[in-house]
């Protein structure tokens, strides 16, 4: 199953690790350094930094959507329910 996270770009859910506001990059020394980190590897795939509204981690890295956080989280919620997942159950890691 993937999630569409905006731009044309389909994450697998198997490897979702959390669903980010992209806020958090200015309000979280520890997660911009990690974003940082993985920027400088060739592990995000980017979008122009003014229509960033989210991030989504993966077991293989760091995808920007234009999408916002909660709209992603609904349709995970969605998928996961259609699939009959327990959302409460396979909730990703971290929210925010």
């Amino acid at each position: 199953m993937f999630l569409h996270v905006g731009g044309g770009r389909l994450v697998p859910l198997s490897g979702l690790v959390a669903i980010l506001d992209a806020g958090v990059l200015t309000h979280s020394p520890e997660t911009r350094q990690m974003y940082l980190r993985l920027r400088s590897a060739g592990a995000v795939r980017a979008v122009d930094a003014s229509w960033r509204r989210s991030l989504v981690v993966t077991d293989e890295g760091i995808t920007e959507s234009t999408v916002a956080s909660l709209t992603l989280y609904d349709r995970w919620h969605r998928l996961a329910r259609q699939w009959g997942r327990d959302p409460a159950v396979s909730v990703p890691h971290d929210i925010i």
